[in-house]
């Protein structure tokens, strides 16, 4: 559900929306400033499962050292526009769009391996409280350096996320080709979802050129 307000548009006075970054799914996602420091801003509309399920679920990391988990800033509630402001630090681009635009277009060995190793350790800390991200893809992942290499890279986008043995209630916020036959059978989501999702990312990576 695409967020429509008029930029720039004031959050609160610490925070204001400047540009509209991607429109789509459940979500709109802006670029703002917070205190002249850059920040994602993701509207959702204030009901929306997707948004509650998200906020409940980042909160839980939200003083965590994990590096390769976004920090959470604040969650703001609009209730004249019925809007729920998730504010994010900002990177410009994803994995999928940093080895799309650079001249090597397959991933090295070292660079599969170090972005396999941060994620894991996202995964890790997310299946302690038994979540499980549930839509984990290229576009997900986010550069946090300009270079793929140690703690080079972050997770992001909880909205699909969901806690151990929970069913999905269809199919809409999920990313079908990265989930496994499990789900298409019973819709249960369990730990080996993320797992299957990191494989097909990386496979997809390394054969980019082939998308």
């Amino acid at each position: 559900m695409n967020i429509n307000l008029n930029l720039p548009f004031q959050v609160d006075t610490d925070i204001v929306l400047t540009e509209i970054l991607k429109n789509g799914g459940f979500a709109t996602i802006f670029k703002g400033l917070r205190k002249n420091m850059l920040v994602a801003v993701k509207g959702k509309h204030m009901y929306n499962k997707t948004s509650i399920n998200e906020v409940k679920h980042m909160s839980l990391f939200i003083d965590s050292k994990i590096n390769a988990l976004p920090s959470f800033i604040n969650c703001i509630l609009n209730s004249e526009k019925n809007i729920r402001f998730i504010i994010m630090e900002y990177y410009e681009k994803s994995v999928f769009d940093h080895v799309s635009l650079r001249s090597s277009k397959i991933l090295t060995f070292n660079e599969v391996l170090d972005m396999s190793y941060d994620i894991l350790d996202a995964m890790m800390f997310l299946n302690s409280f038994q979540i499980i991200h549930a839509d984990l893809k290229e576009s997900n992942v986010i550069m946090k350096k300009q270079e793929i290499g140690p703690d080079s890279v972050c997770l992001i986008d909880f909205g699909s996320s969901k806690t151990f043995g929970e069913k999905n209630e269809s199919t809409a916020n999920v990313t079908l080709p990265y989930v496994g036959l499990w789900f298409h059978k019973d819709h249960a989501i369990n730990y080996s979802s993320d797992l299957f999702s990191l494989t097909v990312m990386l496979i997809k990576l390394l054969k980019i050129n082939n998308f």
